[in-house]
C-alpha cells in the first residue's frame, strides 16, 4: 500500500523545494534532456516550479556558488524555451562536512534557500502568520552513514550567523539519529524539509515510519521531491 500524496498538501504553491535537475552539476540530471524530463514529470504531478538544489560538498570541489550560478543561468534560458511558464530558482544543498565552515564564513556568496510556501500548520507557517521577520534559510544535509565531527556545532554556527538551517530529509538520518535527537534539533531552531518519497516507502520502511511520525507531530515545514531523475515521480505517485 502506498498513500496518495497530493501536491497541494505537501507543496503548497506548487513549488518543488528540493530537486537535482540542474544538468551536469551532481548525481542528478546528467544533461539538459534529462533535466527537462524531470520538469515534465514535475508538471504532470501538478507542480509549477522548482528550486534547484545541487550538492555542495567536499567530493564536488567544482560546485562553487559562482560556478553553479553560471550553470543555472545557461539552463534557465534553455528551460524557458522548452518548458515556458515553469519557474526555476537556484539554491544548494550544503553537506555538513569539513568544507562547510569555510563556506559559511564566506556568507556573501552562499546560495541561500528561497523557502517556498510552508505546509499549513507547520512551524514555518505559524511564524509567518505571527508576522515574524523571516531569516534567510540554508538547506543542509547530513551523511546517512557517519556523522561528521562537529556537525551539531555547524548547525549552531548557522543559527549564530543569522540564518535558519533547514535539514533536508531528516527521516533518512534514522541510522545515525534517534527521533529524540531530531526533536532536540527542532527545538533549537532547525527546521525540517522531508522527502515525499519517504512517505511512500521509497527509501525503506524505517525512513517511512520516521517520516510519518514527524509529519504526525507537525514538524515538517516543507516537502520536496529530491528528484535526481524523472522516474522518481512514477514511484512516489505524487498527484495534483
Amino acid at each position: 500500500f502506498r498513500p496518495a500524496l497530493h501536491t497541494a498538501e505537501l507543496m503548497p504553491g506548487g513549488i518543488d523545494g528540493h530537486c537535482h535537475l540542474l544538468p551536469g552539476a551532481d548525481d542528478g540530471a546528467p544533461d539538459g534532456a534529462a533535466a527537462l524530463g524531470i520538469i515534465r514529470a514535475q508538471r504532470k504531478a501538478g507542480l509549477s516550479g522548482a528550486i534547484c538544489t545541487p550538492h555542495i560538498m567536499e567530493d564536488l570541489a567544482g560546485n562553487t556558488p559562482a560556478a553553479l550560478r553560471e550553470r543555472f543561468a545557461a539552463f534557465e534560458q534553455e528551460a524557458a524555451q522548452a518548458e515556458p511558464g515553469f519557474g526555476l530558482q537556484l539554491a544548494a544543498e550544503y553537506m555538513l562536512d569539513g568544507r562547510f565552515e569555510q563556506q559559511l564564513a564566506a556568507r556573501e556568496s552562499l546560495l541561500t534557500w528561497p523557502a517556498p510556501p510552508p505546509v499549513a500548520g507547520s512551524p514555518a507557517a505559524a511564524a509567518a502568520a505571527s508576522g515574524d521577520t523571516p531569516r534567510p534559510h540554508l538547506l543542509v544535509e547530513l551523511p546517512q552513514y557517519l556523522l561528521p565531527p562537529g556537525w551539531a556545532d555547524m548547525l549552531e554556527a548557522v543559527l549564530a550567523a543569522g540564518l535558519t538551517p533547514v535539514l533536508a530529509h531528516p527521516e533518512r538520518c534514522h541510522r545515525l539519529l534517534e527521533q529524540a535527537d531530531l526533536l532536540t534539533l527542532h527545538r533549537r531552531g532547525v527546521r525540517f524539509q522531508g522527502s515525499a518519497g519517504s512517505l511512500a516507502g521509497h527509501y525503506g520502511a524505517a525512513a517511512r515510519s520516521l517520516a510519518r511520525a514527524l509529519k504526525g507531530m507537525g514538524l515538517y515545514s516543507w516537502w520536496g521531491s529530491d528528484a535526481h531523475a524523472a522516474q522518481l515521480f512514477s514511484h512516489i505517485k505524487l498527484r495534483p
